[in-house]
């Protein structure tokens, strides 16, 4: 026979949920929830921009998709320019007045075909409503 009941420990996520009996047991929990909300928020950088550590104390500054392997560290733990990157095949989030200064590299003879997909787009408001 089936049993239509959920059991008291099923859960259909893959770890624990706390049993509370009250609320009070629960308002610590909430606390930690907003507050890594709030400080997660507060240091989010745009869809057009990448995170990584600044300079000297600064913690994390956001720097723009086409400051990525542009040849010059932005990051100081050098995320920007791992090695072997390429400014092909990603995609570009536009922002309303911004341009993109990316330098496709030459083809080597020995390497051809040479592809190289960029995409931009515009996702409307302030991310802009066309690319051009």
């Amino acid at each position: 026979m089936l049993n239509s009941r959920p059991q008291p420990h099923s859960s259909p996520l893959p770890f624990p949920l706390p049993e509370c009996h009250n609320r009070q047991s629960w308002l610590p929990l909430l606390l930690l929830l907003l507050l890594s909300a709030t400080l997660g928020l507060s240091h989010a950088c745009r869809v057009s921009e990448f995170s990584c550590k600044g300079s000297g104390n600064s913690g994390n500054i956001c720097v723009p998709l086409d400051k990525y392997c542009d040849g010059r560290n932005d990051c100081q733990d050098g995320k920007d320019e791992p090695k072997h990157c390429s400014v092909c095949n990603r995609t570009y989030y536009g922002d309303i007045g911004r341009t993109y200064a990316i330098k496709v590299p030459t083809p080597q003879w020995n390497k051809l075909p040479f592809l190289c997909h960029l995409t931009f787009t515009a996702s409307g408001h302030d991310q802009g409503d066309i690319v051009q």
